[in-house]
């Protein structure tokens, strides 16, 4: 660029470009100069003066840079500055200027100006309603207001009792067995029967029990970390509060499926070990079934030569627990302890997968789990005489909490629906909606289309 003006000439490697800000596109001049501090000033001024009165340009900014420092490509057998890496540079703050000039009195023409009432317009309600009037700000409807509901109750609808009162998960369940024993906690749906089996509040706190008196006798104790390998159903949530009520850490994961890719989760599943330190692998009999066979048993062995320092976990299947004739509370001393609820104490901890297969673990205390039930309670108004139908895979994220928390925290029966008969025969999710007047619905997405195809579009047709 060769800029001539007040009888004063010089050359200047530069480039130009425009900037989109605040809704305007903005002229911005990037430029070379090995000149002193001093004379940047001059020079850039005079840049701004000269493209205003020449071309009519009005530029927002002149960014003036040391010599070689700019990007630059190969046009027409000649090194010259790279405009558009010029610009991504400018945008992303990564250039090293020397001197930098902005003119927005003359450039940037969408900004609010008038008197100033309070010490700055944005800070004052008749300042903007005064701008407003005179057309200093744009007339784009009302303004936006943002808030915050504070919730300093919720009530259960059967009892009027305020649940913000309980700090976990198992205090709701010991009060919901003492209140309402006979009521249905749990309904199992499955394709080859359709008539449910039904879990009452007493029989589910029961096999609680049951499932927490065996897993100590085998040596779990609190702050170990206890993975859990299940189908989904009711051995497994029955586990997930078994550990809870010990003080143990569950750590759920999903049954291997028999397929080419079983090889791909045991290796998951030593390698969460590993880096957890998982002490015991809790299952029943479907789960230890695949965890014995051949196929499995030598990836493990692989893994786990028997070295010193090297064995996998003890497993324990709960299926084989001795009956148990106390229930959770005082009796059986199964309760929690106050210790456990500090807000740093590790209650249980999920697994997630992302995208690309990067596992990533989410740890959460007991006043975690309740407050995501109280806000599942609350957004979705969850209530206690209509049932929560839940097909997805209750082993992490919104699964999981719907089908092992939220119903015992709201006092409804949760309809548990086994993921792959809802693919084979979606009907029985909609038999469950009409037959327990589902409220809540629950379903994966990555389930629709398989179970649309099963129904004959019926979903498209929609």
């Amino acid at each position: 660029m060769v800029i001539a003006k007040w009888n004063f000439a010089f050359y200047v490697c530069s480039t130009a470009f425009e900037t989109f800000v605040n809704d305007e596109h903005l002229p911005v001049v990037v430029c070379e100069s090995g000149l002193s501090r001093e004379e940047l000033e001059k020079i850039s001024d005079r840049i701004v003066e000269c493209l205003l009165e020449e071309h009519s340009v009005r530029v927002y900014a002149v960014v003036v840079c040391p010599p070689g420092s700019l990007p630059r490509h190969f046009k027409n057998g000649r090194r010259v500055l790279h405009a558009m890496l010029c610009k991504k540079a400018f945008e992303l703050g990564r250039l090293a200027p020397i001197h930098l000039r902005l003119d927005t009195d003359r450039t940037v023409f969408n900004v609010a100006w008038g008197d100033d009432l309070e010490g700055g317009i944005w800070k004052s309600g008749a300042a903007y309603e005064n701008a407003w009037r005179r057309g200093d700000i744009p007339h784009g409807g009302a303004p936006q207001h943002t808030g915050m509901e504070q919730v300093a109750e919720v009530l259960d609808e059967q009892t009027g009792f305020d649940l913000t009162k309980f700090t976990n998960i198992t205090d709701v369940l010991l009060w919901r067995t003492a209140m309402r024993p006979e009521d249905t906690a749990y309904y199992l749906m499955e394709n080859r029967n359709r008539d449910p089996k039904a879990v009452t509040w007493l029989k589910f706190n029961s096999k609680i029990a049951t499932v927490a008196n065996f897993l100590k006798s085998k040596g779990v104790k609190p702050t170990d970390h206890i993975m859990l390998i299940f189908p989904h159903g009711m051995d497994y949530i029955e586990s997930v509060h078994a550990c809870l009520v010990l003080g143990a850490v569950p750590i759920p994961v999903q049954q291997p499926e028999t397929s080419s890719f079983i090889k791909e989760d045991i290796n998951n599943i030593i390698s969460i070990v590993n880096d957890l330190h998982v002490s015991h692998i809790v299952v029943n009999n479907l789960s230890e079934e695949t965890l014995k066979s051949k196929q499995v048993q030598a990836i493990i062995k692989q893994a786990f030569p028997g070295n010193a320092g090297s064995k996998f976990p003890d497993i324990i299947n709960m299926s084989k627990a001795p009956k148990y004739a106390k229930m959770l509370g005082k009796d059986s001393g199964f309760l929690i302890d106050a210790e456990w609820l500090d807000p740093k104490y590790t209650a249980l901890i999920l697994i997630y997968y992302t995208p690309d297969g990067r596992r990533y673990c989410v740890k959460m205390g007991h006043d975690t789990i309740v407050a995501q039930c109280r806000t599942q309670k609350v957004t979705c108004q969850m209530k206690s005489q209509r049932g929560l139908v839940s097909c997805m895979k209750s082993f992490s994220g919104l699964g999981f909490l719907q089908g092992v928390m939220a119903g015992v925290y709201v006092g409804c029966p949760t309809v548990l629906i086994p993921p792959l008969d809802y693919i084979s025969s979606p009907s029985i999710w909609f038999e469950s909606i009409y037959r327990f007047k589902g409220m809540l619905l629950s379903s994966s997405y990555f389930h629709i289309p398989t179970s649309d195809a099963n129904m004959g579009g019926h979903f498209s047709k929609q």
